[in-house]
């Protein structure tokens, strides 16, 4: 859940154009882009379009990758960062006891460096419970400029829709994890690009 979240963030706050991203890479063969976009889909990372083409979801798919492995952020695909892709594991969930959680959400709109929205069911994690036959929340992410920097609002809405006998515990479990997901934001954006 985490790395789908912070990967769409990225897409969203992404400001590095194509042609830079780009410039990152000459050494790497079109054949070789392409590998690492399809193995960085097939570890869980949100890439675009899988087509050779090092754009800027390509590179916000390698950021976060870079992030979970602790490896040196930057962005850039070279020859080295494909060989770590190409033994790279997916990510493992880091909250024991929701290991069998798996994270669907639906994109509804992305509108680069101004909105990114989602919807899904939260705290959706009982394993005999289906969550699609509930109304989901909808999630924005709302990107203005701000002065010098870029304020980010966060609103989720549709929790009237939530089954009583489950809505204040997906509330009172949703914002802890929001709190969390806040905190995960800020510590990327100090961390520059």
């Amino acid at each position: 859940m985490l790395k789908t979240l912070l990967t769409a963030c990225l897409l969203v706050c992404s400001v590095a154009s194509v042609a830079w991203a780009q410039r990152g890479n000459p050494a790497l063969t079109q054949a070789q882009i392409k590998e690492a976009e399809q193995r960085l889909a097939e570890l869980g990372y949100w890439t675009g379009r899988v087509d050779g083409v090092f754009d800027v979801g390509s590179r916000s798919a390698l950021i976060a990758f870079q992030k979970w492995e602790g490896r040196t952020v930057n962005g850039r695909l070279s020859v080295d960062e494909l060989e770590v892709l190409r033994s790279g594991e997916a990510p493992k969930p880091k909250d024991p006891g929701y290991e069998h959680v798996v994270w669907q959400a639906t994109v509804k709109e992305m509108t680069p460096e101004s909105l990114f929205s989602f919807t899904w069911h939260p705290y959706g994690v009982d394993p005999k419970v289906d969550y699609s036959k509930e109304e989901p929340t909808l999630v924005e992410f709302r990107l203005t400029p701000a002065g010098r920097g870029t304020l980010l609002v966060i609103t989720e809405s549709g929790f009237d829709h939530i089954p009583a006998h489950r809505r204040m515990e997906a509330l009172r479990m949703n914002t802890m994890g929001w709190e969390a997901q806040t905190g995960n934001i800020a510590k990327h954006v100090s961390q520059g690009p």
